[in-house]
């Protein structure tokens, strides 16, 4: 049996950063929803996906906003999708 689940917490990563640079996101977690079987819902968590925005995406775009995307999830789960494709963000010095 399958059923529909989504999962708060799932951090927005940087990727391509310069080094010293890290990436703030606003939100820095977002929503994944899919469908997965009844068993396997039980067994996920957010450390099971992995939300990237691009630095070589933001160098070459002067938008406001950020685009995210799912590089990484379960290969058993289906329909997959992001809350939102596009957050605020912030490029800074890493401490």
């Amino acid at each position: 049996m399958l059923t529909q689940m989504s999962i708060d917490d799932v951090p927005v990563e940087g990727e391509n950063m310069p080094e010293g640079m890290v990436l703030r996101t606003f939100p820095a977690k977002v929503q994944v929803s899919f469908v997965a079987g009844v068993k396997r819902i039980k067994t996920l968590s957010a450390t099971d996906f992995l939300v990237v925005a691009d630095y070589n995406q933001l160098s070459s775009d002067s938008a406001s906003k950020c685009r995210v995307y799912l590089k990484k999830w379960p290969s058993d789960i289906q329909r997959v999708k992001l809350s939102t494709d596009r957050v605020d963000y912030l490029i800074d010095e890493s401490e």
